[in-house]
């Protein structure tokens, strides 16, 4: 349901709970039958109080993971997610995620839960995101400031104009806090965010050129010789040097006047 109601539902805490028919299939160590081999492609450390992640070894054992789980631990930087680079299932619940927070490029990445983080600027954080996260089908943000559902105190008209504009900048965005992207939801997304989600769009792929830069292209061009000819009164050329003290650093030697 679009609303904040009862029907807006916090996933179930497990190492991974299945998010509306996606790939999100993670289990403990525990699960399955005795001996069966581990998935490599994907890796459980939940709840393991962790601030910082040994890549060395997860590579070891996990050359190509596809789906990790970093449930309630304690990460707040997040650049060592640039070593899995075919990840496409990632679970940060209960972490350090701010709406600020800086993520690698990640553009295999189709699920990501944030669940119970500090995310308060949302127009911030999916600024971001759109440039780290362009296939981003599965997205949960409950218990997060920027998402005013019930569980936040906001309300059901607060959440529905969340969800519209969550969806206006996630174009391939299918699953949104465990409800599916409805095709009403989607059009209202496009009248009401359309055209500011265009300009964003548009400003991030063309980013403006800094003041600093547009100041220094009016001002003259630096001479490029430090020497130059004067004219002599009647046209010829002289053999006169000019030299303008700026023009040599203090341990150049400046050549003889002729």
């Amino acid at each position: 349901a679009r609303g904040g109601g009862a029907s807006t539902r916090v996933p179930q805490k497990q190492p991974c709970a299945d998010v509306a028919g996606s790939s999100c299939t993670m289990k403990t160590r525990s699960a399955g039958a005795a001996g069966k081999a581990e998935d490599p492609t994907k890796l459980n450390l939940a709840y393991k109080g962790l601030q910082d992640l040994s890549v060395g070894q997860v590579l070891a054992r996990h050359p190509h993971l596809t789906e990790l789980d970093l449930t309630s631990n304690a990460f707040d930087d997040f650049a060592f997610l640039r070593s899995f680079p075919e990840l496409r299932t990632l679970v940060l619940d209960d972490n350090g995620v701010t709406s600020h927070t800086k993520f690698p490029n990640m553009p295999k990445l189709e699920t990501l839960w944030l669940n119970g983080n500090n995310i308060a600027n949302l127009s911030i954080f999916l600024d971001k995101m759109v440039q780290t996260m362009p296939n981003i089908k599965h997205l949960s943000l409950l218990k997060n400031e920027a998402c005013p559902n019930y569980l936040t105190g906001g309300t059901a008209r607060q959440y529905a104009d969340y969800r519209q504009y969550v969806i206006s900048r996630l174009h391939r965005l299918e699953t949104l806090d465990t409800s599916a992207v409805t095709a009403e939801e989607r059009a209202d997304a496009v009248r009401v965010y359309g055209g500011i989600a265009a300009i964003v769009s548009s400003r991030q792929q063309a980013p403006p050129v800094p003041v600093a830069v547009l100041a220094k292209e009016d001002e003259d061009p630096p001479r490029k010789n430090k020497k130059a000819r004067k004219a002599t009164s009647d046209g010829s050329d002289s053999s006169d040097w000019t030299d303008n003290e700026s023009d040599w650093s203090s341990d150049e030697e400046r050549p003889a006047k002729v």
